[in-house]
């Protein structure tokens, strides 16, 4: 999912998007059964949060704190999801003789 630079960054640093969808891509390569659940599941969280970036403005800045914090936790966990789940098939490879 390709998201507008300017859209997201307020719910989180684009430095932790772009890492999380390079282990994504990492995942992906490694084993797509993995990768496939948590690209669907990434791609839902950044579209709620994509359109929440969209009602934003209009909130009370209290709403926009608690908004944010959600949005924030529900994209962290979805990355380390993903981080640990490369972490995991990244082990089972090591592991195969």
């Amino acid at each position: 999912m390709n998201i507008s630079p300017g859209l997201v960054p307020t719910v989180v640093p684009l430095s932790g998007l772009a890492q999380c969808r390079e282990e994504l891509r990492a995942l992906k390569g490694l084993d797509e059964s993995l990768w496939q659940p948590r690209q669907e599941a990434f791609s839902q969280v950044l579209s709620k949060a994509s359109r929440y970036m969209v009602l934003r403005p209009r909130l009370s800045s209290d709403m926009q704190q608690v908004m944010d914090s959600i949005h924030q936790a529900q994209l962290a966990r979805s990355c380390q999801e993903v981080h640990a789940a490369l972490f995991r098939a990244l082990l089972n490879r090591a592991d195969k003789p």
